[in-house]
């Protein structure tokens, strides 16, 4: 039961990761390629048919093929990918109680799944993680696109800017957090923090 116990402990190897976007982690690789594909100007007019690829039990938790709402979206990587590929970025207000935007449900409906049932089955090591992204053109033409791993944050200032809708009260934050070494610190953190529930009880 011991044999090879903390070798290596996963907080250490491959360690923390800070989540990249604001839907289910499992999501977040084919968010990482739809942004991709979207810089290199890939439009959705020009898509017939997606297909994620998937290693065995990876999707487990994207539960939801055709969402509702955000809520349920944030568990659907046919319409994170959507929402990827079309505005370029992944934001709160994709993914809030409002229902799904007509025009990210349409590109979302031509995607599907499968699993590639000869790779290793997915663990709870990132490394195990892959997510392949096969899109037929209209015009015939194919496109192919792989991602290894799970995306991460090494800044996430632009999403804490984007959790606080950009509020200027709370601008200090981040490069605070980044710098506090004392209880002077802490107590000027808690300070910003409690100011908007001091202005705002309810």
């Amino acid at each position: 039961m011991t044999e090879n116990w903390g070798s290596p402990w996963q907080i250490v190897t491959p360690g923390l990761t800070l989540k990249a976007y604001p839907c289910c982690t499992a999501s977040h690789p084919v968010a990482s390629l739809g942004i991709g594909l979207n810089r290199e100007g890939l439009e959705a007019d020009a898509i017939e048919h997606i297909t994620f690829t998937y290693p065995p039990g990876a999707d487990a938790a994207l539960v939801v093929s055709k969402p509702d709402n955000g809520i349920e979206a944030r568990f659907s990587p046919e319409y994170v990918f959507a929402a990827a590929l079309i505005d370029g970025a992944l934001r709160l207000d994709h993914f809030d109680e409002r229902p799904v935007l007509p025009r990210l449900m349409d590109l979302a409906r031509r995607a599907g799944r499968r699993h590639d049932e000869t790779a290793p089955r997915m663990s709870s090591d990132p490394r195990t993680r892959f997510v392949i992204v096969d899109i037929v053109l209209r015009d015939g033409s194919a496109i192919q696109r792989r991602f290894d791993g799970l995306p991460g944050l090494s800044d996430p200032a632009e999403k804490f800017r984007d959790a606080t809708a950009r509020n200027p009260a709370f601008a200090d934050v981040p490069s605070l957090v980044r710098t506090m070494s004392s209880t002077a610190d802490l107590r000027q953190l808690l300070a910003l923090l409690n100011q908007d529930a001091a202005q705002n009880p309810e």
